[in-house]
């Protein structure tokens, strides 16, 4: 993880233009894994061990320089990519906030 990173502020602000840009980052890098509506169960999720984590359960428990983190380095000893060389800061911030965006609605609607 990167030192100072705990001072890291999200530079986007959640508008709708940032959850249309995570959105479309979420289908095309996340979906495959954690499935549409971010429970984990996505068309792979089956033959990956562990499992991909319920996003709607483990976002809340995080504040954004962590969601970014694990985005950008990746999990070790699971199957989450580490997206540094495929995403820039921005993007991962975009996503970051499509994410929040999953928690807030009870009942998520798969994309």
């Amino acid at each position: 993880m990167n030192p100072g990173a705990e001072d890291w502020q999200n530079p986007v602000p959640p508008d709708a233009i940032s959850l249309q840009q995570g959105q479309r980052l979420y289908a095309q890098f996340c979906v495959p894994c954690h499935g549409g509506s971010g429970r984990g169960d996505g068309p792979l999720a089956a033959h990956l061990s562990p499992p991909p984590a319920d996003l709607v359960v483990h976002v809340p428990q995080h504040p954004d320089h962590i969601l970014f983190q694990l985005i950008q380095e990746g999990i070790p000893g699971t199957q989450m990519p580490a997206l540094r060389e495929r995403l820039t800061a921005e993007e991962i911030w975009h996503l970051v906030n499509y994410l929040r965006s999953l928690t807030h609605t009870a009942d998520s609607k798969p994309l």
